[in-house]
């Protein structure tokens, strides 16, 4: 039997074949640009030593306790790991000098 709908089906006005059009397109921007980034972090992570990364946290140590702005360098704000380590030792230096006084 075969199946019967009540209305007869309609052709999709244009103006929503671009809206979808659009949101797919925005979608696989998105998409592309979560991929670049995590593509970015992958090859800085494989490419920085551990001693980068110690270097960049104990700046950012020796930053925080200092109260100094976070001005990090420009090494570190093309890096997203020495970034990281570097704020993470600049939070620390600066919850220390929280206490101490």
């Amino acid at each position: 039997m075969a199946t019967h709908h009540p209305h007869p089906s309609r052709p999709v006005p244009w103006s929503a074949r671009i809206g979808w059009l659009l949101v797919w397109l925005a979608i696989i921007v998105v998409v592309l640009m979560i991929a670049h980034n995590c593509v970015n972090a992958f090859q800085h992570g494989r490419d920085t030593s551990p001693a980068q990364v110690e270097q960049a946290y104990q700046q950012g140590l020796a930053a925080g306790r200092a109260g100094a702005d976070e001005a990090y360098g420009s090494k570190t704000e093309n890096n997203p790991v020495l970034y990281k380590a570097f704020i993470k030792g600049y939070r620390r230096g600066a919850d220390q000098s929280q206490r101490q006084r």
